[in-house]
């Protein structure tokens, strides 16, 4: 074993069937209906007579019971430490928080697995103080960037580069958007220096890690042959208590070049902690919309963003809250956005605006000059308003792990806060009532959360 890859000698066939999966949807493929494919993928390659997979996989490959007959030669070598940061914390963290450090700096690599509103960004950023050692940080936002590069600071009492947004500013810690370092590993003039500048971090974390088993994500983990190696993510294989087995795909994605699970917090422990507070959720029923759709597309725009009835429940809920606290709407399509924001004349922050902009009507937001925001699915991620006291998800969707991801924006702990409010609908159709039920399924089997059920005229 390597930093990235384990190499196989003799019999591989067992660790062949382990690592491979067949992914949703398979029984569509053109070339599985042809019989040219059996439907399964593997993470295990094949290259000038010799048999590899991702590293990050071995511990899963060792728990196996005919694993016991191999010889495991390691050939990772720990780097010595350098004094780059502060001697002394520079951030006072709970129990719970030093807990996740001591078991990262333990384990060396693996996922660290805490709820959304449990300060991940403070955790990371004294892992990396404690290490003491060049550190790259990946994320996949333009607003994650940059607070974690504050929060970084913050933690680790030293400036933190920025690469990404149209900066390259290079440090001993940096924080990166993956987008921008695979698009300079696959432009030919930039792609050396690249490679070389990606070689020189000892420590790779990516933040929302999730997103570890995108294609674009895991070729950027591919090219950092960093000994240390960390995910955070309150939902990192994209599961989340749906009562079915744990997706196998996603699952070894993105242990692949990270490994596994080490540190994990419940969200009821989380809300024990005092750092996020409980939600009410009130699933509103009886939105039904007239016509008739022909595939999931035309269904969704019928469905949810033209749906009349549901938009007014959506906006008399709107002016209602926001006399009385902070609220946000987060949707899923961009023309959804801005028809609510017409039509409640409340600001929509989206991907098209620039960094400026989303900063000042977020800070607008937490000032208490604009009590009401439209948010685009960039809030999925990164959305750092503690005051936001009413949620209203709009956008539907069929991911609890997103919604996960959604409601924990609200539940960070702020001043006078106790809980929050959480607004989501029951959606009518072929497709999109099929999203709505597994969303409430989702929320019935967390413990922390409140469901209440209520129909559009109780509202």
């Amino acid at each position: 074993m390597n930093n990235l890859w384990a190499k196989c000698q003799g019999d591989t066939r067992e660790i062949e069937q382990l690592l491979r999966f067949r992914p949703a949807g398979f029984k569509f493929a053109p070339s599985y209906k042809a019989k040219r494919w059996d439907g399964y993928i593997s993470l295990v390659q094949h290259r000038q007579g010799e048999t590899f997979f991702p590293v990050g996989l071995f511990p899963h490959v060792l728990a196996q019971p005919w694993a016991e007959r191999y010889t495991v030669i390691d050939q990772r070598q720990q780097p010595e430490p350098r004094c780059l940061y502060s001697n002394t914390p520079q951030v006072k963290l709970d129990p719970h928080q030093l807990e996740a450090v001591e078991e990262a700096i333990a384990a060396k690599r693996g996922i660290v697995q805490y709820p959304t509103g449990t300060g991940k960004s403070y955790i990371l950023g004294e892992l990396i103080r404690r290490l003491q050692r060049p550190a790259l940080v990946i994320c996949d936002k333009r607003d994650l960037l940059h607070q974690l590069a504050r929060d970084i600071t913050k933690a680790t009492g030293s400036p933190i580069g920025l690469i990404g947004d149209g900066h390259w500013l290079q440090a001993d810690c940096c924080v990166a958007t993956y987008q921008t370092l695979y698009k300079r590993l696959n432009e030919p003039r930039q792609a050396k220096d690249t490679r070389k500048f990606l070689s020189e971090f000892p420590i790779v974390i990516a933040d929302e890690g999730q997103h570890a088993e995108a294609k674009t994500f895991s070729e950027v983990l591919k090219h950092i042959p960093a000994y240390y190696r960390f995910a955070f993510s309150a939902t990192p294989f994209k599961s989340w208590q749906t009562g079915k087995p744990l997706d196998r795909g996603t699952m070894l994605r993105v242990q692949a070049f990270i490994g596994p699970s080490i540190a994990r917090l419940d969200i009821e422990e989380a809300i024990a902690t005092g750092r996020i507070v409980p939600p009410d959720i009130y699933f509103i029923k009886g939105c039904v919309w007239e016509g008739k759709a022909i595939n999931f597309q035309e269904e969704y725009q019928l469905g949810i963003v033209k749906n009349r009835l549901r938009n007014k429940i959506i906006g008399k809920i709107a002016a209602a809250l926001k006399q009385k606290g902070p609220t946000v709407i987060i949707v899923d399509r961009t023309e959804h956005g801005l028809d609510l924001r017409d039509a409640l004349q409340a600001p929509f922050v989206y991907g098209e605006l620039s960094t400026r902009e989303r900063a000042e009507h977020y800070n607008a937001f937490r000032t208490g000059q604009e009590p009401l925001l439209i948010v685009s699915k960039i809030a999925d991620e990164g959305l750092d308003l503690p005051n936001l006291e009413h949620l209203i998800l709009a956008g539907g969707g069929m991911a609890p792990h997103r919604q996960v991801q959604r409601i924990g924006r609200g539940m960070r702990a702020s001043a006078g806060k106790e809980r929050v409010l959480v607004f989501d609908f029951e959606d009518y159709g072929q497709y999109i009532s099929a999203h709505s039920r597994r969303r409430h399924r989702a929320y019935e089997r967390e413990p922390a959360y409140t469901l209440v059920d209520i129909n559009q005229e109780e509202i």
